[in-house]
């Protein structure tokens, strides 16, 4: 039986900080996933292969992890969370859409689609179905 991504990510991080490979403080953390960041963005930059970019977001997911796993925080709740929290507010944008009649697929400025974003985000924490942040 193969073990899935995220709980062989959890169980490295937990293996190294077992054996005192481990993060001292939540800032090295937050430096990393800067870091990681910053490495995605050079490898676009220099339109690296496909697969440059995909190990560099890896790097980066996977210290997003350890983060969460440093925090004690369930990663995977967490980003169960996350995607639950997100399907409720774009529901709410598909409605707002949909009572502005604006069709699926329009080329839409980034400007109103944030604009869009935030009313559905307030009418998510307004009816109780998503979290406020």
């Amino acid at each position: 039986m193969e073990i899935n991504w995220l709980d062989k990510a959890i169980f490295l991080n937990k293996t190294s900080d077992k054996v005192g490979f481990t993060w001292k403080n939540v800032e090295q953390i937050y430096d990393k996933i800067h870091s990681e960041i910053q490495e995605v963005k050079e490898a676009l930059l220099q339109q690296e292969r496909h697969h440059r970019v995909a190990e560099e977001i890896g790097d980066l997911m996977f210290s997003v992890i350890a983060l969460a796993c440093f925090l004690k925080v369930d990663p995977e709740q967490a980003f169960t969370g996350g995607i639950t929290k997100y399907e409720k507010r774009f529901r709410f944008v598909l409605k707002i859409f949909e009572e502005k009649g604006i069709s699926l697929g329009n080329d839409l400025s980034t400007k109103f689609l944030l604009e869009v974003w935030e009313e559905a985000k307030a009418r998510a924490i307004k009816s109780g179905a998503a979290g406020e942040d």
